[in-house]
C-alpha cells in the first residue's frame, strides 16, 4: 500500500507508528518476564537462606547439648545450678536458651514411694480419693505381680474399661508411659509430668534442686529421704537463627564416664512441640519450627 500511495509521508509516519507500538509491546512483555524471573530468584534465595538458617539451629542446638554435658562433668562448686534456671549462650549467630535439670529433683515413677505420688497429684488439683485410685494403679502398674490392690487396677480391669493393653508389671521405662495408666488423663499427666522421672533410680528426692512443685508435694512428709545429686540430667535447648527460625532439643543424659571414650551417654532424645521457655518473644519474631 505504502509503494502506490501517494502520500509517501503519511505511509512513513505509519510505520513508524507500527514500530513504536511493537517496541512498547516487547518491552512490556519484557518487563513481564523479568518481574517473574526476578520473584522467582528471590524466592529461591529465601528457600536457600532458611535451609541454611534452619541446619545452623539444628546443628547450634546439638553444640548446645555438649556444652552443657560439658559443664556438667565440672566440680559442683564451678559447674551451672542443675535447677532449670536458663541461661543465654550465643554460639555463632546463634542465640540459645538452655536449661538444666538434676533428675534426682524429681519425683521417680518407679520408686518414690505412695505418699509422695498422691501428694503430688493432690498439689496438680487431683481431688484426694481420685489421687488414691491412681496411686494404686501406679504401683500395681510397676510392681512385677498380677495382685490387685485396694484401689488399683490390674489386667481384668484394663479389659473391663475396654483397653487394649494392661499393665507392665515391670518399671516404667519412660514418662509417657503414664499415660496408659487406668484412670490418668491428659490433664492429670500434663500437670504432673514436669515433676516426674524413670532416671533418678531414688525413693527420696534431692530438695536443694527440686522445682517449686516437688517442694509442695515434699510437705509435710517426714519419711521421704533427702538424697543427693545424682549422675542423670535433663538438658532443655532453644536455639534462634536470624530471629526466625527455632530449633529445640530435650536430651536426658548421664555423665558417668563409661571408659568408651565419650563422657556421657544420651538415654533420651526427643524434640517437644511446645515452646521449651515460653516467655512473650518479641514483636517483630516470626517463628518458624523446625
Amino acid at each position: 500500500w505504502c509503494v502506490m500511495s501517494w502520500f509517501p509521508g503519511e505511509c512513513l509516519r505509519r510505520s513508524r507508528g507500527i514500530a513504536l507500538v511493537s517496541v512498547l509491546w516487547v518491552i512490556a512483555l519484557l518487563t513481564v518476564v523479568a518481574s517473574g524471573l526476578s520473584a522467582s530468584v528471590r524466592s529461591e534465595l529465601q528457600v536457600v537462606s532458611n535451609t541454611a538458617a534452619s541446619m545452623q539451629a539444628r546443628y547450634a542446638t546439638e553444640s548446645g547439648v555438649e556444652l552443657a554435658a560439658m559443664n556438667l562433668i565440672y566440680p559442683q562448686s564451678v559447674r551451672w545450678p542443675a535447677d532449670g534456671s536458663i541461661r543465654d549462650v550465643d554460639i555463632g549467630t546463634a542465640k540459645l536458651r538452655i536449661a538444666t535439670w538434676d533428675e534426682t529433683g524429681k519425683v521417680d515413677l518407679n520408686h518414690a514411694p505412695a505418699n509422695l505420688l498422691a501428694n503430688l497429684l493432690v498439689t496438680a488439683g487431683v481431688d484426694p480419693g481420685e489421687a488414691d485410685l491412681l496411686v494404686d494403679a501406679i504401683l500395681d502398674w510397676r510392681d512385677t505381680d498380677d495382685f490387685r490392690r485396694l484401689n488399683g487396677a490390674e489386667g481384668s480391669d484394663y479389659r473391663v474399661a475396654g483397653l487394649d493393653h494392661e499393665p507392665r508389671d515391670a518399671p516404667f521405662e519412660t514418662v509417657d508411659e503414664l499415660r496408659f495408666v487406668l484412670g490418668m488423663t491428659e490433664e492429670i499427666y500434663a500437670a504432673i509430668e514436669p515433676a516426674l522421672t524413670v532416671y533418678s533410680g531414688r525413693s527420696g528426692v534431692n530438695a536443694s534442686v527440686a522445682s517449686q512443685q516437688v517442694s509442695q508435694a515434699l510437705q509435710g512428709l517426714q519419711d521421704v529421704a533427702t538424697v543427693t545429686s545424682g549422675t542423670t540430667y535433663t538438658i532443655q535447648i532453644e536455639a534462634r537463627v536470624d530471629n526466625t527460625i527455632v530449633s529445640q532439643v530435650e536430651a536426658t543424659i548421664d555423665v558417668t564416664f563409661n571408659g568408651m571414650g565419650r563422657p556421657f551417654s544420651v538415654l533420651h532424645w526427643r524434640q517437644p512441640g511446645d515452646r521449651l521457655f515460653p516467655d512473650p518473644p518479641d514483636d517483630a519474631f516470626q517463628e518458624q519450627r523446625l
